[in-house]
């Protein structure tokens, strides 16, 4: 890539953000992701695959003077700064505890923000972020990023409504010093994506099997988009499950969930739901064992859940498939690395949005 647009992607993890800004049209120059296995996978595809010449920075962002970014990326103008910062401490599911250090890493998205100075920024986060402390909590972003010249604008996005197959909403924050007008891209799906036009041609494997060959043909558009480059099926492996685990998923329709297993097959996971074939994914999370595939008694394989995310198949996932115990602190698994990105496809389209926003303010990019 080429442009005369360059970004910094903070929280980069695998590289969802970073691939679909690419595509759009940008330059990554610099990554920073801490986790060393989601780091892995972002180098192996887009540095050494794709041969873009973005500086992964495997540290904490804490440790990292912006002078030393701007020393990495040659002092080179930046357009963009975007960034998912860890979003546990916002989430729904969590504790939403404020002083949570991975709430704080909002504030070092903001001090690079103010550092670098970009014409735009774009902050990605889970809905809990709207309500976390009664609203306060955005507030103070809002008001922190204004304070530095920022006009701020705030849209709930639903992966389905961009041609993800997931409906996954995520807050996107996203700042700009060049004017005000629409930042945020309008939906450009009328008929969502259903998973069975997403994964349907997977669907051939069954439980504890495994396969690099493209056993059916694609039939959708979406499945013909995802295995355009690819010649080899990689990350498609299933699980072994035991045949008690086997026969409690088997008792479940599509759509159905943990709660409605009969009283000798419930357990204590009652978020486990049967997905539905003719429908967009539920939002795809890091626990693989939560959805079961709407056909076969499995859980979700690895390529399966990229494909939901809106990963491409030539793109490799590196590091252990699944981990437990005390190697979940320090190794992020492919399942994992799926679940905390941003869907390529949909980073695309507000990129392309973008760059549109500062092709129309060139002048005041200087």
């Amino acid at each position: 890539m080429n442009s005369e647009f360059n970004a910094i992607d903070l929280f980069a993890g695998c590289g969802g953000m970073s691939l679909g800004l690419s595509q759009a049209g940008f330059n990554v120059l610099y990554a920073n992701e801490i986790n060393k296995t989601a780091s892995e996978t972002y180098k192996f595809n887009l540095v050494k695959k794709n041969g873009h010449k973005t500086y992964v920075d495997v540290r904490d962002i804490t440790k990292v003077p912006t002078k030393e970014i701007k020393k990495i990326i040659r002092d080179k103008k930046i357009h963009l700064v975007a960034g998912g910062p860890p979003c546990q401490g916002f989430s729904i599911a969590g504790k939403r505890d404020i002083n949570d250090p991975r709430s704080r890493m909002v504030k070092e998205m903001f001090r690079v923000v103010k550092e670098i100075n970009p014409p735009l920024f774009l902050l990605e986060n889970v809905k809990g972020l709207l309500s976390m402390q009664k609203g306060e909590v955005l507030k103070d972003i809002e008001e922190s990023f204004k304070s530095i010249g920022y006009e701020i604008k705030i849209e709930v996005l639903k992966a389905s409504h961009f041609g993800v197959p997931q409906d996954r909403e995520r807050v996107f924050i996203i700042g700009t010093r060049i004017g005000n007008g629409v930042l945020h891209p309008k939906r450009d799906t009328k008929k969502a994506i259903t998973l069975k036009d997403a994964i349907g041609d997977l669907s051939f494997l069954k439980v504890g099997e495994s396969s690099e060959d493209y056993i059916l043909p694609a039939t959708s558009k979406y499945q013909k988009l995802m295995r355009k480059n690819a010649k080899i099926l990689f990350n498609h492996e299933a699980p072994k499950h035991s045949k008690q685990v086997i026969e409690r998923f088997s008792k479940l329709k599509e759509g159905q969930t943990g709660k409605d297993l009969p009283d000798k097959y419930k357990t204590k996971k009652q978020v486990l739901r049967r997905l539905v074939r003719d429908k967009p994914a539920n939002t795809v999370t890091t626990l693989p064992e939560d959805y079961i595939h709407y056909k076969q008694n499995r859980i979700l394989t690895v390529r399966e859940m990229a494909r939901i995310q809106s990963f491409p198949d030539d793109f490799i996932f590196t590091g252990p498939r699944t981990t437990g115990g005390a190697r979940r602190k320090y190794e992020l698994p492919q399942y994992s690395q799926i679940g905390n990105a941003v869907p390529p496809i949909l980073a695309k389209k507000i990129g392309k949005h973008l760059i549109k926003c500062l092709n129309i303010h060139k002048d005041k990019l200087k």
